[in-house]
């Protein structure tokens, strides 16, 4: 109805206006044709302003691109250096030379060559060749290659490179040294020795003199280059001091050893004797200075001395370090100072160190040597016997007083290892106590002769002994390792009997006994049970003819005749027991044995 509010966009003119409902700002141009249609100033129909970044005519190109060739304008961060012409965009094409940066580089138009250097007949122009990078007023010439390349409109030869006027002559022209420019034909002041034909003559620079040979000076041969006379094409006569030949001779040589005399300021001591010079062989000990060296002809190692045999003090002569003024090194067997002391005596003692062959312990001290008095308890071996200088009687032990355990230094017979004498009043052992004489020490009624430990009291005569301790307790002095008394020990403590109960069965028993067992310990059954001719049983089968092999029969030796035979087992151990009824320990010395000696006789059988 009219007067109702209208709502744009739903296809019913609420408002009854009549209007476009797809148009609201009412500009004539309906959405979706109308980019803005909150803005009536903005529709198809409206006139573009450019640089507003607002699209009016919704035409939906760049606002920043003035002149529509896809480019926006660099002011607005664009790349396009003339948003009011098509023609000019980085796409574009460069012409040169028409004062338009038609491809917006930015590059001079008038240097197509980009060599900075515009063409010839432009404004500050000067590039002779605007296709050549490598050609341009700043460009270094090459020398010699018919190119201008620093433009300079060939104002100097390409061919004259020191611009002196005058080609090369390697190119066609006649300057000899194109690299110096006061060096050319006809140029004056020719200076020698500088290695530069200066006036292009071709007569060498470094033979001044003209004769023909360069100076000695610049690797010629020629020893006066200022002297046409002295080359080595001319004579040289002797004796003039002049070497006019440059051949290096002396002057003075009369004897032709190659040596000017030393009269006239040379070297050779006997000018008229070809083989005295210097350098030759000095033979030593003839009187003569062949080698002209002023040196004495008797000291051949040349260290200043003379030798002995030539009434000298040099005890070598042919080794230089060896003489009077030298140092003497003990011990290398050199006397180097030659005053014939001993090398390997040190501190003169008479006796050489003993770490080179000698017996000398101390080679720095005199006092101390072989013989000589050695004190006691002063840390030094004066005699060299390495012997404890702290045990003064030599029994093995120092002195208690030097952190010994010698309580009496001055006895060898008293240590702490000697023997004890009882009740002598003396502490033999060191042990701080002489020991008391006592008639039974243990306590156990046996006396010490009697009693073979005195000092256990479970150790006396008559004494039930443990087998297999290592402890003759009842002292009958019987195997500890034999309880059956056979004379052999039990195989488990290292004997050979196999069965230490039976006195029967021993190692010592020749042959098993018939059915009897393994009663010789050799770990076999070997019965001999019937032939005499086989006593020990290792022969052939029985030779009954009347009985076959491998029978069941205890006259059959082939085989044991009982399968069910065992090895005997572990050794049985029997304690021993005296059984005697003695009286109890501590009876009486003389009953005591008495009991000993029957509990002995019962104790173990003996074979």
């Amino acid at each position: 109805y009219t007067g109702a509010e209208e709502i744009w966009y739903d296809g019913v003119d609420g408002d009854c206006a009549g209007d476009d409902d797809y148009d609201a700002d009412r500009d004539g141009s309906a959405t979706p044709a109308d980019c803005d249609d909150a803005d009536s100033d903005v529709s198809p129909d409206a006139d573009e302003v450019y640089y507003d970044g607002l699209d009016a005519n919704c035409d939906g190109l760049s606002d920043y691109d003035g002149d529509g060739d896809g480019h926006d304008d660099r002011s607005w961060g664009g790349d396009d250096c003339d948003d009011t012409d098509a023609a000019v965009s980085p796409d574009a094409e460069e012409v040169y030379y028409d004062d338009v940066d038609g491809d917006c580089e930015g590059g001079d138009d008038n240097d197509a060559d980009g060599d900075g250097a515009p063409i010839e007949g432009t404004l500050a122009g000067g590039d002779c060749d605007d296709t050549d990078a490598s050609i341009g007023p700043e460009a270094d010439e090459i020398w010699y290659d018919g190119v201008d390349q620093n433009c300079d409109g060939e104002l100097v030869s390409d061919y004259d490179a020191d611009g002196d006027g005058y080609d090369a002559t390697a190119w066609g022209g006649d300057d000899c040294e194109d690299t110096e420019p006061l060096a050319f034909p006809g140029a004056v002041g020719e200076v020698c020795y500088d290695g530069v034909d200066t006036d292009c003559d071709g007569s060498n620079d470094y033979d001044c003199d003209a004769d023909g040979y360069a100076s000695d000076a610049y690797g010629g041969d020629d020893c006066d280059d200022a002297d046409t006379a002295i080359n080595p094409s001319v004579a040289d006569p002797m004796g003039d001091g002049l070497d006019a030949n440059c051949d290096g001779s002396p002057e003075y040589d009369y004897d032709g050893d190659g040596y000017d005399g030393t009269a006239q300021g040379g070297t050779d001591c006997n000018d008229t004797d070809p083989t005295i010079r210097p350098g030759v062989f000095d033979p030593c000990y003839d009187s003569l200075d062949q080698d002209c060296d002023g040196l004495s002809d008797n000291d051949c190692d040349e260290d200043g001395y003379d030798a002995v045999d030539y009434g000298g003090d040099d005890c070598d002569d042919e080794t230089g370090g060896i003489n009077p003024g030298m140092i003497d090194y003990p011990y290398d067997g050199i006397d180097q100072d030659c005053d014939a002391s001993p090398e390997f005596d040190l501190d003169g003692d008479g006796f050489s160190t003993l770490f080179y062959g000698g017996d000398d312990c101390d080679d720095r001290d005199a006092t101390v040597f072989p013989g000589a008095v050695d004190a006691c308890y002063d840390d030094v071996d004066s005699d060299c016997g390495g012997d404890d200088d702290d045990d003064c009687d030599g029994d093995g032990f120092a002195a208690d007083g030097a952190g010994g355990t010698d309580c009496d230094d001055g006895d060898a017979a008293i240590s702490p290892t000697a023997i004890e004498v009882e009740g002598d009043g003396i502490d033999q052992d060191c042990d701080g106590a002489d020991i008391l004489v006592c008639v039974d020490c243990d306590g156990d009624g046996f006396e010490a002769g009697v009693d073979c430990d005195d000092t256990d009291a479970t150790v006396f005569p008559g004494a039930v002994d443990t087998w297999y301790d290592g402890v003759d307790s009842g002292c009958d002095g019987g195997d500890d390792y034999d309880a059956d008394g056979d004379g052999a020990s039990a195989i488990a403590w290292g004997g050979g009997d196999c069965d230490d109960s039976d006195a029967a069965i021993s190692p010592d028993n020749a042959v098993d006994p018939c059915g009897g067992g393994d009663q010789d310990c050799d770990g076999t059954l070997d019965d001999d049970c019937i032939v005499e001719e086989d006593p020990d049983d290792t022969g052939p089968s029985d030779t009954d003819t009347d009985l076959p092999e491998d029978t069941d029969e205890p006259r059959d030796t082939a085989v044991d005749w009982r399968p069910d035979a065992e090895l005997p087992t572990e050794p049985t151990f029997t304690p021993r027991a005296t059984n005697c009824g003695c009286a109890t320990p501590g009876a009486g010395s003389g009953a005591a044995l008495g009991i000993f000696l029957a509990g002995l006789a019962l104790a173990r059988r003996r074979r």
